[in-house]
């Protein structure tokens, strides 16, 4: 187990001294995280990235191999969290949200059907 797995929140001093596998430039979970350290007049630069992979489960089974640690959507790990397999860790003094927006045609004709999913994003968002 990764020694920050136990902990109930992380610094980004922290997390500059660890091995980061990120999502590439344009994910939407990467972007929140460069605007929070460029916030604080840091950059990825500064810190030790080991890879960057489009592919989410590749990155989970990575870190699950205690090659780094990732920041992806907490959405993401929701079966490894649940197993054990995977820790989250909320990064101290930072609110990482991103927009997520729906889009469909004016004249859809299943209101119902946006509806429903729109109740079901949000019971995810909230878990």
């Amino acid at each position: 187990m990764h020694r920050l797995a136990r902990a109930k929140t992380v610094s980004v001093e922290e997390i500059r001294h660890e091995k980061l596998i990120l999502r590439s430039r344009s994910a939407g979970t990467r972007q929140p995280f460069e605007k929070h350290l460029g916030a604080r007049d840091m950059s990825l630069a500064e810190f030790n990235v080991m890879m960057e992979l489009d592919n989410v489960s590749m990155i989970k089974e990575l870190v699950t191999m205690d090659l780094g640690i990732t920041i992806i959507a907490k959405s993401a790990c929701r079966e490894e969290l649940a197993s054990g397999r995977l820790a989250i860790i909320p990064i101290e003094n930072s609110s990482m949200v991103r927009q997520i927006d729906m889009v469909y045609q004016k004249d859809f004709l299943h209101p119902q059907l946006i509806q429903n999913i729109r109740g079901i994003y949000e019971q995810l968002k909230a878990k």
